[in-house]
């Protein structure tokens, strides 16, 4: 499998080499993190191509795409080191870089933790009588959601809630809306 994952070395710039924890993933076959998808063969090579055309200044090599919008994980080399950066794709030169990290290990770390705070993670199910009360009570650690949840009840109606929001006297509380 992983031949099929990873760019044919003939493909890739001279000086980059995979790290070895892409490898392992690779090996293991664990490629899909929500809302991260690790791209592969075709689509991988026409990714790479689309980009060296559209950012000509830069020496990337993608890995990963996000599900839910333009963004891609790449490794960039420079002159002395190999970095990890997210291009938000398509965007205008210049405008493109997200973010940098100084390893695969550090983005992939962050790509854990956005697995885990994906939308289907904030899906509560709750008796009926509680679901209001989830308007203004409910927190994670002691911090309110900063994304919607949908509350799935015992009569299956959906409810989804909106980000805690304060209101001029500093009063925190959700925006409800039916599904």
């Amino acid at each position: 499998m992983m031949e099929a994952v990873l760019l044919d070395q003939r493909l890739l710039p001279k000086r980059f080499k995979y790290p070895p924890e892409l490898l392992r993933l690779a090996e293991l076959e664990l490629l899909f993190f929500d809302p991260w998808d690790t791209m592969t063969g075709e689509s991988l090579e026409v990714r790479m191509s689309g980009l060296a055309d559209r950012y000509p200044d830069r020496n990337l090599v993608p890995f990963a795409r996000r599900e839910d919008n333009d963004d891609v994980a790449c490794f960039e080399i420079l002159n002395d080191r190999q970095i990890v950066v997210l291009i938000h794709d398509f965007a205008s030169p210049g405008w493109e870089g997200r973010r940098e990290f100084d390893s695969f290990r550090e983005r992939f770390h962050i790509a854990v933790e956005e697995m885990f705070d994906s939308s289907e993670l904030n899906r509560v199910i709750l008796p009926r009588a509680n679901a209001g009360d989830l308007l203004t009570k409910f927190s994670i650690n002691g911090s309110y959601f900063n994304a919607p949840i949908t509350v799935v009840t015992s009569t299956h109606v959906r409810e989804t809630l909106h980000p805690v929001r304060r209101n001029q006297r500093g009063v925190t509380r959700a925006d409800h809306h039916p599904a």
